[in-house]
């Protein structure tokens, strides 16, 4: 398989499992409080991305500081045991411990693995993006997205400190970002990659349901999202690969997948 057949692959399971988890969520009326528990409340966006560039400068000291990367080695098995519990739990909460803990061991034996990687990669995406988007109403995801998309450019080619965050995850192997192997290159895709396009459609799809009551609309709606987001990668992916050159994903699938929502409901 080339790359995109691989990323294509990476980015359905995680969209398919994140949908899944959200489902769930919303049935069992799970929420998580960003800053308050208004869904409509554009602070909730201003939070989300203060604790992004908290969390950021937070990586960034730990780079700085620890060279030997055991404490991100730490952060990223807190992530994945955490996640792997929770995702469990919603299928067969008896054994969501269990299957935790024995996964989180797998991580540390075989730290070499992509498969563990990436899987790790795939369920904490798939956790949190539907957590975020069965939290949020969608204009102030709109909002998030956006101000996200800024960042992630300036953060790309302005500081250049996304580069040097993702040459850790490389080099530390940490399940903090997927690894996409070809004959030539590892590519490295941020989870926010695919976390994003999950928080987004599922609080668009969630936002339209709630208005016109149609689930089939909203499963069009939420169709057309990730499509319209899996090209902004895909054109991404492309870029770097022939212009060998870091490229930030977010601004082209966030552009696209505004655009999206503003069309169809336009229309719908």
């Amino acid at each position: 398989m080339n790359l995109f057949q691989k990323m294509l692959i990476l980015f359905v399971v995680t969209q398919l499992l994140g949908l899944y988890v959200a489902n769930v969520f919303i049935q069992e009326n799970i929420k998580t409080i960003i800053v308050n528990d208004n869904p409509d409340d554009i602070w909730n966006a201003v939070g989300l991305v203060s604790y992004i560039l908290i969390f950021t400068g937070i990586f960034l000291l730990i780079m700085k500081f620890s060279k030997t990367g055991k404490i991100l080695s730490l952060m990223e098995k807190i992530v994945v045991f955490s996640t792997t519990s929770i995702f469990v739990y919603l299928i067969v909460p008896e054994l969501s411990f269990l299957f935790a803990v024995l996964f989180l061991a797998l991580r540390i034996l075989l730290p070499e693995s992509i498969l563990l990687r990436n899987i790790s990669a795939i369920i904490s995406s798939a956790v949190v993006g539907s957590m975020l988007g069965v939290s949020l109403n969608i204009i102030p995801v709109i909002v998030f997205v956006a101000a996200l998309s800024i960042y992630d450019i300036i953060a790309v080619f302005f500081t250049k400190h996304m580069v040097a965050m993702a040459e850790t995850l490389k080099e530390k192997n940490l399940a903090l970002a997927f690894t996409i192997p070809t004959k030539e290159h590892n590519y490295l895709i941020g989870t926010g990659d695919l976390v994003i396009p999950l928080v987004f459609v599922v609080s668009a799809m969630s936002s339209f349901y709630a208005e016109t009551a149609n689930r089939l609309m909203s499963n069009v709606l939420g169709l057309i999202i990730l499509i319209m987001s899996l090209l902004g990668i895909g054109i991404t992916l492309w870029i770097t690969k022939n212009k060998k050159m870091a490229m930030p994903a977010l601004p082209l699938q966030c552009l696209f997948m505004i655009i999206a929502w503003f069309v169809f409901n336009f229309f719908f």
